[in-house]
């Protein structure tokens, strides 16, 4: 059976904080527990323009992070430093072609996360997980986590988690839940322009489907024993599920990717 955890992308004093309230009220509802990315320190206007004038004061977003990482057991990830795009590449990923990470050295990256540390260690907010602008990190990111002391990463391209430079990362293929036979992934939302239909589309996935949801730190604690990431059960079957399925994932988006370029060409 598929299952699925979700994220919430973009979080920051000057998000669309209305539709950020009707998302958490929706997940509290369903007693789901997500993965949010607060960036600890926003310059990327595109997002700024995004929240329609409905964001909050850096007072209250610091006070709701806390709220949901002690109170409700929400997972806190940092989403990068500025989420500032500072060139174009893409990353280990090869999702978008613009990154706020990868192609820096080492010590132009430590000194971003390091950054974001600070202000996240000054509001009393603990860093459970690392998620990349634009998914866009590379192995100079993962040594710095690692040195860091972050071992969870929200993405990868595999069907379950799996462990690579003692960092455990946690499958982001899928925009939106969809119902497949097996494997494990992050749903992931950005909610800024969200529109009521977004949101009854996904309390009815929520109510269809809850059984296929599970919380992002449920999957993190199966993993990660006295911080260490470890792999559990049959490790070896695990690792050779997962190799296989970077060949069925690749097969899949090159069948959808030549469905779309079909269906384009019928419509001109």
């Amino acid at each position: 059976m598929k299952k699925y955890c979700f994220r919430i992308d973009d979080i920051s004093w000057d998000m669309n904080y209305k539709n950020f309230e009707r998302i958490r009220d929706l997940l509290f509802k369903y007693d789901i527990r997500p993965v949010i990315g607060v960036i600890p320190n926003n310059k990327d206007e595109k997002l700024r323009t995004q929240s329609q004038g409905n964001g909050i004061s850096e007072e209250k977003l610091w006070d709701e992070v806390k709220m949901l990482q002690k109170e409700k057991g929400w997972s806190i990830a940092l989403h990068g430093y500025e989420h500032r795009y500072v060139n174009n590449e893409s990353g280990m990923f090869n999702v978008n072609k613009q990154s706020e990470f990868a192609g820096l050295s080492y010590e132009e990256q430590y000194e971003k996360i390091q950054n974001g540390l600070d202000i996240f260690s000054k509001h009393n907010i603990i860093a459970d997980a690392f998620m990349a602008p634009g998914h866009s990190l590379d192995f100079n990111t993962v040594k710095v986590l690692h040195d860091c002391e972050i071992n969870v990463i929200t993405d990868g391209k595999k069907a379950l988690p799996y462990c690579k430079n003692g960092i455990l990362f946690i499958p982001q293929i899928n925009p939106w839940p969809w119902l497949g036979m097996w494997g494990m992934d992050t749903a992931c939302f950005h909610v800024n322009l969200w529109n009521d239909a977004l949101f009854e589309r996904l309390e009815k996935y929520i109510k269809n489907h809850r059984k296929n949801i599970v919380n992002f730190d449920q999957v993190v604690s199966a993993m990660v024993k006295d911080n260490r990431v470890t792999l559990y059960g049959n490790g070896a079957i695990l690792i050779a599920i997962n190799n296989l399925s970077e060949y069925y994932l690749k097969g899949m988006q090159s069948l959808i990717k030549l469905g779309a370029n079909v269906k384009h060409k019928l419509l001109r």
